[in-house]
């Protein structure tokens, strides 16, 4: 559970530079803002069934960041969603191959900042989430990820048009990513990959119009790396493009 208090001046009417919500009208007005809110709570459970099958889901209240209409006291934003689910199978301890089915975050790029309560930009442009399974191979320091992803309009930041609309009834969108940590002794790693997505969020004039259907798919790239010293250093960075 996360609660927020802050105090906020713009010189511009009702903008707010603020990652962490939807900055829109609707939750920040005039030229100065405060709040001391619950921002979000969350709530997951995994069961390993046996040594092969693992499932996990998540339920996650977040008023802040809800695609619901009106502000952040509306019925419509104050729901608690399945926010994340899957089913996996696979065991590492005897085979580096695995298999994940369900609503997931797609293996494009590095999404995580180094502050513990602000989103990236990167995962603000290209995080995506969606249905979908994921194949994958981990061991020997390299990461290898195949998702095949349901068309239509995701959940976040993946859209690949099926037959000119955004109805999701086809596994037509794909994600690729590659990484490798070296861990150089004990306390120094270096991680690098490069990640491919065939339908971003962006195939649309601006603005973009999130859930809405695409003319034909705009795929991205991305190209990663970072570098920890022990539990006292982190450095990364991340470039992407459409």
């Amino acid at each position: 559970i996360i609660g927020i208090a802050d105090y906020q001046k713009s010189n511009t009417n009702s903008k707010f530079a603020y990652l962490m919500r939807h900055p829109t009208s609707s939750n920040q007005i005039g030229f100065t803002a405060s709040e001391a809110v619950i921002h979000s709570a969350q709530l997951s459970l995994m069961s390993s069934l046996n040594s092969w099958l693992t499932v996990y889901g998540e339920l996650l209240y977040s008023p802040e960041q809800s695609f619901g209409t009106g502000t952040i006291t509306s019925l419509g934003r104050n729901q608690v969603e399945f926010r994340k689910g899957m089913i996996m199978i696979g065991n590492p301890a005897k085979c580096p191959l695995y298999l994940a089915l369900g609503k997931m975050d797609a293996p494009f790029g590095q999404m995580g900042s180094v502050s513990p309560f602000t989103n990236s930009t990167m995962w603000h442009a290209f995080g995506g989430f969606g249905y979908g399974a994921i194949l994958g191979f981990k061991k020997y320091g390299l990461n290898i990820s195949i998702a095949p992803t349901q068309g239509g309009s995701q959940f976040r930041a993946l859209n690949v048009p099926v037959d000119s609309t955004g109805i999701p009834s086809r596994i037509n969108n794909l994600v690729l990513d590659l990484n490798y940590t070296l861990n150089i002794g004990n306390n120094i790693s270096i991680t690098a990959g490069a990640s491919w997505v065939k339908g971003s969020a962006y195939c649309h004039g601006f603005p973009i119009v999130h859930f809405e259907p695409c003319a034909e798919n705009n795929p991205a790239f991305t190209y990663y790396g970072r570098i920890n010293v022990g539990d006292r250093l982190t450095l990364k960075g991340s470039f992407a493009k459409t």
